[in-house]
């Protein structure tokens, strides 16, 4: 079990990485480029649109965590996101 846990801690910070980037990321563009040049309601639907693809792939990446598998002992290792993306490059 305390291994899951020092497993999860790296990843809890990367993921707080990426949400802020994107947050900023998000500002920039909004405030920069997406209202200027396509306006307040297109930018509205760009925004929800994007909101919508990215929460899609975060749960088809968690696909395989939400399955129960009564044979697993607690602390052996599941399935990672990453294993279900292939070999890393």
């Amino acid at each position: 079990m305390e291994d899951d846990r020092s497993r999860l801690k790296p990843s809890l910070g990367r993921l707080y990485g990426l949400n802020t980037l994107g947050a900023v990321v998000g500002t920039a563009l909004a405030g920069f480029f997406l209202i200027e040049y396509v306006g307040v309601r297109a930018s509205l639907w760009f925004t929800a649109a994007t909101n919508l693809a990215i929460g899609g792939f975060a749960l088809w990446l968690g696909r395989a965590l939400w399955s129960t598998d009564p044979g697993r002992e607690p602390g052996e290792h599941r399935t990672s996101p990453r294993d279900l993306l292939g070999p890393s490059r």
